[in-house]
């Protein structure tokens, strides 16, 4: 059997939100708050579906519109069930529940770690942007 690589941080989930990323996926929080690359370590990463650009799109002139908030992978949570050696990988619209069925045989076969996947809601989510979180 294969070892896990060591990042050099030694941190799990900056490694597989990098690789998420290569993947394809933009990061966010677990509420869907989107992040940029993680540096430090974290119990959960969101996912995102990244926006497509037409050909001969200029992103200057396209107004944002908000990406899908399709997932998240949980690596610590007692509730969910995830700890280091089983993760949840959380799924949010019935049409994303295949291919994270073939994401999560990817992370384990990558990480060597099981990996739960469960769809919570039947349709995705929309990414949450920082001007949505009201100060108390």
């Amino acid at each position: 059997m294969k070892k896990l690589k060591k990042t050099p941080s030694g941190s799990t989930s900056v490694w597989v939100g990098q690789w998420l990323h290569r993947k394809g996926y933009d990061l966010a929080s677990c509420t869907g708050l989107a992040t940029p690359l993680l540096s430090t370590e974290t119990d959960s990463i969101g996912i995102l579906i990244r926006r497509q650009n037409k050909p001969g799109q200029q992103t200057e002139t396209v107004i944002p519109h908000r990406r899908l908030f399709v997932g998240t992978l949980w690596f610590k949570n007692f509730k969910r069930g995830a700890d280091r050696n089983n993760w949840v990988l959380e799924v949010y619209g019935e049409e994303y529940f295949e291919s994270f069925q073939k994401l999560g045989k990817e992370l384990w076969s990558t990480f060597y770690v099981s990996v739960e996947v469960k769809i919570i809601l039947e349709e995705p989510e929309t990414e949450m942007l920082s001007s949505d979180i009201t100060p108390i």
